[in-house]
């Protein structure tokens, strides 16, 4: 919650500035205005009543609070070209994407609060692989977005230029083509993150429900002092790269009591993907969570794969991962670098695990847990490289409490021949129903307390 010592108490609601809640009139400019009044006059709180808010994306000013009424459900329009085409740059490091939703660089005291819910519109977005889904899901999807369906009848997206731009726009990318115009015509292959924050402090978001995210649904980017509490996210399984919520490179950190599904990694922590990671050198430290609980996902709580500026100091305590595809994971791959160190995670309960309760690979290869089972290739971890700083480091690890009923493995922890891990203790852990006892490779002192059973 915003420091109110901080801010006047102003509130304006987004009727006060030409708001309609009519679910047809675009409040884009309304919710500017809001900005702009709000943060003018010192900060405060823009409300938003009950009622359905179309909108464009939602730039925020320093010093405000958004507050959804119980009954306010905020919808992000589907129309594209709404969203404005932005190139980024992040210590030297390029990008382009569309425009955030729920986005702010910069900025001081802000949040989002309150009972409603916002609608990422990421159904117009994401493509989707057939393989994924039930048949009348399909079916049912190409009925009300007929989009482009891919010559082999196995990808649908939300049209031929977006498929298209899978290749075209990355190719400009690595030809240093950053002028935003050059894009335009790829802007549906430029799906955004939901909720995008960079460089802010004091960063709130409380009570709130993000639904049906085009991407990743909330991603703090070195930001310091971020606070999420109580926040539900529901995307459904097959919604392509929709992440919960990944916390990149970011400081003083609480989640706590929220309830997560997605298409991805449920609660993750990240700090850069080599070269970016290695010049930004902003680790993600001193996390704390506690509470949460992950329904659909990849995996429950993850560590990577892009960590080359480092994890520190993380606490998961008091979780629930119930049907995620595994509990625990942890992954890099040679060349990443940074280091992993500190981690405590203790009194989780995990229930019909799809695959690996615990999981470590160090040479991911950005394959989902379950498309590497369905294709497991070796990953060539046994063949021993020179150490070097594109080499990942995982080191005092401590596992405490785990409650595992139902997994179809308990799981195997791969480190590197030239890099094993140190410190690794897992104690205290029931694993029922899962196989064989926890396979590590390439760990050394390390300290296993288990049991294990049908």
């Amino acid at each position: 919650m915003i420091n109110c010592a901080m801010i006047a108490a102003v509130a304006v609601s987004l009727t006060e500035v030409g708001g309609v809640a009519d679910g047809r009139t675009l409040n884009t400019d309304a919710f500017a205005r809001g900005m702009e009044r709000v943060s003018s006059a010192g900060g405060g709180v823009l409300r938003v009543p009950k009622g359905v808010w179309l909108t464009g994306p939602i730039e925020f000013k320093s010093g405000v609070e958004l507050n959804l009424a119980d009954e306010a459900l905020v919808v992000f329009t589907s129309d594209h070209s709404k969203y404005p085409i932005v190139v980024s740059d992040l210590a030297g490091e390029k990008d382009v994407y569309a425009k955030s939703p729920l986005t702010g660089t910069g900025l001081r005291d802000v949040a989002i609060t309150g009972r409603g819910v916002f609608d990422g519109a990421g159904d117009t977005w994401r493509p989707l692989k057939k393989a994924k889904m039930m048949e009348r899901e399909w079916q049912k999807h190409l009925k009300r977005l007929p989009g482009f369906v891919t010559p082999d009848g196995k990808m649908w997206y939300p049209s031929e230029i977006a498929w298209k731009g899978e290749i075209e726009a990355p190719k400009l990318m690595r030809e240093g083509v950053w002028e935003a115009g050059a894009y335009e015509k790829y802007r549906d292959f430029l799906r955004p993150k939901m909720v995008r924050f960079i460089s802010c402090t004091n960063l709130t978001i409380r009570g709130v429900t993000f639904m049906n995210s085009p991407m990743w649904t909330i991603n703090p980017v070195l930001c310091k002092d971020v606070h999420i509490d109580s926040v539900q996210v529901r995307n459904v399984e097959w919604g392509q790269n929709t992440d919960s919520i990944d916390i990149e490179s970011c400081e003083d950190v609480v989640v706590k009591d929220c309830e997560f599904s997605g298409g991805d990694d449920g609660i993750c922590l990240k700090s850069g993907k080599e070269d970016v990671g290695y010049r930004i050198g902003v680790p993600c430290r001193n996390i704390h969570v506690e509470r949460c609980k992950v329904f659909h996902g990849h995996g429950g709580f993850v560590i990577g794969s892009e960590m080359s500026g480092g994890v520190s100091n993380v606490v998961v305590k008091g979780c629930t991962f119930i049907g995620t595809e595994t509990g625990l994971r942890f992954k890099t791959a040679r060349g990443r670098g940074g280091v992993v160190e500190n981690i405590e995670i203790k009194d989780i309960v995990m229930k019909d695990i799809l695959h690996d309760a615990l999981t470590m690979t160090m040479s991911y290869d950005g394959r989902s847990v379950q498309e590497r089972a369905l294709d497991p290739r070796s990953d060539g971890s046994e063949e021993i490289h020179p150490f070097n700083e594109g080499t990942p480091v995982f080191r005092d690890i401590r596992i405490e409490g785990i409650r595992c009923f139902g997994a179809k493995s308990t799981g195997t922890m791969t480190a590197l021949p030239e890099s094993p891990v140190a410190g690794f203790v897992l104690k205290d852990a029931i694993f029922a129903g899962t196989g064989a006892r926890l396979k590590l490779e390439h760990f050394k002192g390390s300290e296993v307390e288990a049991a294990y059973g049908d």
